[in-house]
């Protein structure tokens, strides 16, 4: 007789999780908490495309001039703020949090390769992120 009861009460203990766990669910779905989204970047992430050189724009760039424009369209990694790092793509507050920590703990990088040392970059993000970056 009690290990009837004591079944019973065990039923009645899951069925009422159960319950409470799909109402939570739905309750859940319908606040859209659970949605995140990366569609949108802010548009200073993406590259701007140079246009070419008016006609009397002066003399032709050489490759020393073109070498650090190149250079002045880069994000620096090893100045940049949690903001300017969060506004690369793929880059958000915890993985730019995790940039600055690396940079207090290691003095900076050195090199851009050293960007994949950082928990969360991997070879994908990084080829994705090469382009638009600098140590310099």
């Amino acid at each position: 007789m009690k290990n009837l009861k004591k079944a019973e009460l065990a039923v009645i203990g899951l069925t009422i999780l159960c319950l409470c766990f799909t109402a939570g669910y739905f309750v859940g779905r319908g606040s859209g908490a659970h949605i995140v989204s990366f569609d949108t970047l802010p548009t200073a992430a993406v590259p701007s495309v140079s246009t070419p050189p008016a006609p009397d724009a002066g003399p032709p760039a050489t490759a020393a001039t073109t070498a650090g424009a190149a250079r002045a369209d880069k994000l620096n990694i090893n100045t940049a703020s949690a903001a300017e790092l969060g506004a690369l793509p793929g880059i958000g507050p915890v993985l730019a949090q995790r940039i600055i920590d690396y940079r207090a703990q290691f003095g900076g990088f050195q090199n851009i390769d050293q960007f994949k040392d950082i928990d969360g970059i991997g070879d994908k993000k990084f080829d994705a992120l090469v382009d638009l970056i600098t140590v310099d």
